[in-house]
């Protein structure tokens, strides 16, 4: 059963299964406390998921059960450069180096922090997700039909080098449009894409306005939900044509509220903070502490101090309130899943998912 559950852990990492491998190992770490694979698998697909916290707490563990080995260094190195620990990702990608000379993706790594080494640019570079091209990730797996495929055609006939590109693109299966995709397309809608009277907080063209809609729907597609919405809102707050802005109204009780394990597209407090109206009902992902601790029958609500979880930088006061039962304290460090509630240009948030910042982690 131990070596089964690691060689599907495998399987699903082999796939980019990253949110699978979690639920998967997760519920095992007892049985697999001295092995340090399965710590690693466990880590890289935090990492992957954006779960920063759990991939520091998890990798940690692996380099302690192994220190040599390269795979875990790698994986943490890129874990402190996304905490932009500067200090401590260099000396472990110069450790990498030292173990692997040859490495390649530890020399890009101390390329981005020579040229990132102020603060604010590699927060940036970190926000932009520039830093994800130093993950670790799985070797190209490629399907055994397509391997088989392109021996025979390149073996048999100089054709199949002009044939395998079709041959390949007809034997994958498309992806399925998920339900409610089909109210974003706008062909059978007659009449002005635009209203010409009124005042609208984003003024668009017709093409935009299609393009608006495209990106929606791709995002829908690809679950990305967050991003959805926030498109949703350009139209909801532009100069598209009532039916238009209808379409988009439908469509967001479409969008899945998401967790710590599908979490995608986060937002950050300049973000949301600089335009409300375009992030109202989007999902945010922050990292805090609690002031103003209410408790009630009904609900719990404080002040959320944003950036504040390591007592260094205070971005800002944002109230919340929660429907759900938690054991909470005033000065605790959290990090949260919430709703954005935009009223007249003001925030509030509707937490959907908290979880306290354990000492050591991210």
């Amino acid at each position: 059963m131990k070596s089964g559950t690691l060689k599907k852990a495998q399987s699903l990492y082999s796939r980019r299964r990253y949110a699978e491998v979690i639920t998967l190992l997760e519920p095992q770490i007892f049985l697999y406390r001295e092995n340090a694979r399965f710590y690693y698998l466990l880590g890289v697909s935090c990492l992957q998921t954006d779960d920063t916290g759990g991939a520091y707490s998890y990798l940690k563990r692996g380099q302690q059960l192994d220190p040599d080995d390269t795979s875990i260094l790698h994986a943490l190195a890129a874990v402190h450069l996304k905490r932009r620990e500067t200090n401590e990702s260099l000396r472990l990608w110069l450790s990498l180096l030292d173990k692997d000379p040859k490495n390649r993706t530890a020399r890009r790594a101390l390329d981005i922090i020579k040229k990132n080494i102020e603060p604010g640019l590699l927060a940036e570079a970190v926000e932009s997700g520039r830093i994800r091209s130093l993950y670790p990730r799985p070797p190209l797996r490629l399907p055994r039909w397509l391997i088989a495929a392109a021996v025979l055609a390149f073996v048999l006939t100089p054709a199949g080098l002009l044939l395998a590109p079709t041959i390949k693109s007809a034997l994958e299966p498309q992806p399925p449009q998920r339900e409610g995709a089909s109210m974003l397309t706008l062909d059978s809608v007659g009449g002005d894409l635009t209203a010409y009277s009124g005042t609208y907080r984003y003024i668009l063209t017709p093409t935009e306005i299609r393009d608006t809609f495209a990106r929606i729907q791709r995002y829908f597609n690809a679950y990305r939900d967050n991003l959805a919405m926030k498109e949703t809102n350009r139209i909801l707050n532009s100069n598209a044509a009532p039916a238009l802005k209808q379409k988009a109204e439908l469509f967001r009780s479409h969008l899945q509220k998401p967790d710590f394990v599908t979490f995608r597209d986060n937002f950050s407090y300049s973000e949301v903070t600089g335009d409300p109206y375009l992030y109202n009902g989007c999902y945010i992902r922050w990292k805090g502490k609690i002031s103003n601790l209410s408790v009630t029958p009904q609900k719990i609500s404080f002040d959320f101090l944003v950036g504040y979880e390591d007592e260094k930088v205070l971005q800002g006061v944002v109230p919340v309130v929660m429907n759900f039962a938690a054991d909470l304290r005033n000065a605790q460090a959290v990090e949260l899943i919430a709703r954005v509630i935009n009223t007249d240009g003001k925030i509030s948030l509707e937490a959907t998912s908290i979880r306290p910042i354990l000492s050591g982690g991210s």
